[in-house]
């Protein structure tokens, strides 16, 4: 994956958003263009409760433009939990590597001119999880 950096002439805008459900297609879309319109490059979404991870690119509607979803949720099909991180195209450019940590949480590293930016969005449910799973966040972040 070759990164491209992030633009130092033009402000990032960085988000977060609870959405509570992000299943189906058409909230997906409403979202991304909510993001689209309020000129957000990164969106940390929480409680998304899309199972597992992976990465989708949804089309803004009327738009020649698209976001591109890095989520993680439960193996299972529980529908609970979930996060992701919503990128612009701009942003996405400068993905260096995203991983998925556990249902909570998924972490990503940006390039720009002068360091290495990152990112992880987790749900409020954090303070829940064990001792191990803290400490594992928490090297991975630093990283």
């Amino acid at each position: 994956m070759q990164a491209g950096l992030l633009n130092l002439n033009q402000s990032l805008s960085i988000g977060c958003w609870n959405v509570l459900m992000f299943l189906d297609a058409g909230t997906q879309s409403l979202a991304m263009r909510s993001l689209y319109q309020y000129n957000v490059d990164v969106c940390c979404v929480s409680e998304i409760r899309i199972p597992d991870s992976g990465a989708l690119e949804i089309k803004i509607s009327g738009a020649k433009s698209h976001f591109t979803l890095y989520h993680n949720g439960p193996r299972n099909s529980s529908g609970r939990h979930g996060v992701a991180l919503a990128f612009s195209q701009q942003a996405d450019r400068a993905l260096l590597a995203w991983e998925s940590v556990n249902g909570w949480m998924v972490y990503v590293r940006l390039k720009n001119h002068f360091t290495t930016s990152r990112l992880s969005p987790c749900t409020h449910q954090l303070p829940l999880l064990n001792s191990a799973t803290k400490i594992c966040f928490t090297r991975n972040f630093m990283r």
